[in-house]
């Protein structure tokens, strides 16, 4: 059964993408989420390897730490913000580091949940699409639920 709730919520989480497009902004919005998200998972993979000691999920993702997890939230406010601006999208600078900030905190969550479904299927990577980077999942882990929250954002600040 756990399959199966992976299954629905990555589908959900996705299906978010293309009514997403549909909205005013929807390409520039589209490019907020991944873009933010990438910025997350930099800032948290420097942060965390040159500062992390405090093992966020070590029985999951023995590698993350919670300073990494921090610096990945602030790397999101500062790149949310700065892609907002750079887009004209039209959040205002505290919505969009509200935005960035939530961004960060669930692209963690969706990465550990990943990470979780990999173990309990006994597989280290999810393809081989992307050589020794864990396979397509590991790339958008963080960004299929990103793509729902932006999506929520715009349609709740009437964007």
């Amino acid at each position: 059964w756990v399959f199966w709730v992976f299954a629905a919520y990555v589908g959900l989480a996705l299906a978010h993408a293309p009514v997403l497009v549909e909205l005013g902004t929807g390409p520039q919005l589209i490019l907020l989420a991944i873009l933010t998200t990438f910025a997350i998972d930099t800032a948290a993979l420097f942060v965390g390897v040159s500062i992390g000691r405090h093992k966020l999920a070590p029985k999951i993702s023995p590698k993350k730490s919670w300073e990494g997890a921090v610096g990945g939230v602030i790397g999101g406010v500062i790149a949310a913000i700065a892609i907002d601006a750079a887009f004209d999208i039209q959040f205002s600078v505290v919505p969009a580091g509200i935005l960035g900030a939530i961004l960060g905190v669930v692209g963690v969550i969706g990465d550990l949940y990943e990470s979780w479904i990999k173990r309990r299927a006994d597989v280290k990577d999810s393809g081989t699409i992307i050589p020794g980077h864990g396979g397509i999942l590991d790339r958008l882990d963080s960004v299929i639920p990103n793509v729902a929250v932006v999506y929520w954002a715009a349609v709740w600040s009437g964007i």
